[in-house]
């Protein structure tokens, strides 16, 4: 996509889909440079939070009261994720989920893109935290006990603008995507509160203890993984 050549609608459109997830002054500034416009791979993290009960310990409540739960549950998860230089890419509030990513190069507010230097660390650092703040949110009085999973994965991963005309997101795609959402289903199966994939475990073995090794196809993909719970 190339702002020069285009119209003013697609061009607002472009602009709309990054002021969703970043501040005015990097929002102009990704115009101007035409970053991201095209998709581009670059090494990402991903995480992702599940929450297996989530629907049955909102079950009953009225509409206002599981947004006020929700709003709690994530004023806990969305700082830790920005405070770990992950970025929010989705939140599923049906099951009060999200999809974060590390690695994304963001530009700061002189204009430089910084670019994460190790990605999979920082996305297992936020796991982590995330573990910790989770069980603290289910200790309190008052809070519904969450039943979570956490999984995380890496590898090159295509960010960009992606979309139709009528809705634009600056989102990610690829396979260790896919893979880190089909790990929550097998991190329940695993008993594991926070899954791993091969990839991310080989970079943060010397800093993390894992458990062992489980090779599993998993649902939707074709070939088998290695996965390992993160202690």
């Amino acid at each position: 996509m190339n702002l020069e050549t285009a119209g003013g609608d697609e061009t607002g459109r472009v602009k709309a889909a990054y002021a969703r997830y970043m501040s005015p002054e990097v929002t102009e500034y990704l115009l101007s440079q035409q970053v991201g416009l095209s998709v581009e791979e670059h090494n990402v993290g991903i995480l992702v939070l599940g929450i297996g009960n989530f629907a049955t310990v909102t079950e009953g409540l009225r509409s206002s009261e599981m947004a006020e739960l929700l709003d709690r549950h994530y004023d806990r998860v969305v700082p830790t994720i920005l405070e770990n230089n992950g970025r929010i890419d989705k939140y599923y509030p049906h099951r009060g989920g999200i999809l974060a990513t590390f690695g994304v190069p963001i530009p700061d507010i002189s204009g430089i893109p910084i670019p994460l230097p190790n990605p999979e660390l920082s996305a297992v650092i936020a796991a982590r935290s995330l573990r910790d703040g989770i069980l603290k949110f289910n200790s309190e009085a008052g809070n519904p006990e969450f039943d979570f999973r956490i999984a995380v994965s890496s590898g090159l991963t295509a960010i960009g603008i992606i979309g139709s005309k009528q809705r634009l997101e600056y989102t990610v795609v690829g396979e260790s995507v896919t893979l880190a959402h089909t790990m929550i289903a097998l991190a329940r199966r695993l008993n594991a509160e926070i899954l791993i994939d091969e990839n991310t475990r080989n970079t943060v073995h010397r800093q993390y203890r894992t458990g062992e090794p489980h090779e599993i196809i998993p649902p939707v993909l074709s070939r088998p993984h290695t996965f390992y719970a993160l202690m």
